[in-house]
């Protein structure tokens, strides 16, 4: 028994770690790390652009680009937000963060001369602020404009001081992006990334899914026979995840979990259908996506991307003009 447990606790050990290190593929993820690195290059090179914004809903895989750079490159400083966010939290937390013993003393204004000094004699080479949304949500435009005119002076070179050679990252949800209607910010940013969710039912999304979970498997030991990269599996996951990366990555730890404890070196449909009730939970009338058909699923779900009812498809027969539904016929056909 004792064997028998200590290997179980290096397989889930092994699962952990493989999690940890899980590489997410994404469209966006490429672009990302591409205007990233640039930024970081041109940072050292005082010339260019030096601000990246990354957005996208919950889950879909920003704060997981973030730290994949920081494994490639050194001399980033990496910070979080929270909803209680403002200039004079952000700047405390970053001196913290650089190594400040007294980050809370002082006004804004000094306690940003202090984190230039700082990041100069570090040679911080890029900061990345994550869940940058917390510092202007439920703000007024005047504050928003308030915040934008802060990280420009952040960004920019001041006469009395060596000239500033680190790149700023900002991520967050959508609203972030209100940063950037202060021009002279945005001309300071490349072009907003955008990390879309897999949340559709057509093909696109679907073998997009299907990348994701190829990926996945090639990287957990044990999701690697699983089969889970099939247009049938690519479905279920978008239903039960609404197209967010990191529930897809959950739910496959999750599952591979309970595999291995049970004794066994692949999981299962039935492992994932207990990791969905376990993570995500089903409201009343709604259905496990990993207990039922996937025909039922696509019919039943309220999440979208479904087939329309028979007199709507009767009635796109007859106007031309109409976008053709996409049905899961469809789908399964065209991605096989």
């Amino acid at each position: 028994m004792k064997v028998k447990d200590e290997s179980v606790a290096a397989a889930l050990q092994t699962l952990h770690l493989e999690v940890a290190a899980c590489t997410i593929v994404h469209p966006g993820v490429a672009r990302g790390l591409e205007l990233m690195e640039e930024s970081y290059q041109n940072a050292v090179d005082h010339f260019g652009r030096r601000g990246v914004m990354i957005h996208g809903e919950s889950r879909s895989g920003k704060t997981k680009l973030l730290e994949l750079f920081r494994t490639r490159f050194e001399n980033v400083t990496f910070l979080s937000l929270t909803g209680a966010a403002t200039v004079d939290s952000v700047v405390s937390d970053l001196l913290r963060a650089v190594g400040d013993p007294l980050c809370t003393s002082g006004t804004i204004a000094n306690k940003t001369e202090r984190l230039e000094s700082l990041i100069a004699q570090r040679g911080t080479r890029m900061i990345q602020i994550d869940e940058a949304h917390h510092v202007i949500m439920n703000r007024s435009p005047r504050v928003v404009g308030t915040i934008a005119s802060w990280l420009k002076s952040l960004m920019n070179d001041r006469i009395d001081c060596a000239p500033k050679n680190f790149a700023l990252v900002l991520s967050g949800v959508g609203e972030v992006t209100d940063l950037l209607r202060d021009e002279q910010l945005r001309n300071r940013f490349y072009a907003p990334i955008e990390l879309q969710l897999f949340t559709g039912s057509d093909e696109v999304d679907v073998r997009g899914m299907r990348v994701l979970l190829a990926s996945i498997c090639k990287q957990l030991t044990i999701a690697r026979n699983a089969n889970l990269s099939t247009t049938e599996m690519a479905l279920r996951f978008r239903m039960a995840t609404t197209g967010r990366i990191g529930i897809v990555v959950d739910l496959v730890a999750y599952a591979g979990s309970s595999a291995i404890r049970d004794g066994r070196d692949v999981l299962t449909a039935s492992d994932l259908g207990e990791a969905y009730d376990v993570l995500v939970g089903s409201s009343s009338g709604d259905v496990n996506p990993f207990r039922t058909d996937v025909i039922t699923l696509m019919r039943d779900s309220r999440t979208g991307g479904l087939p329309a009812p028979t007199s709507s498809r009767r009635m796109n027969r007859r106007i031309r003009a109409a976008k053709k539904e996409t049905k899961i016929g469809d789908v399964l056909k065209r991605t096989r």
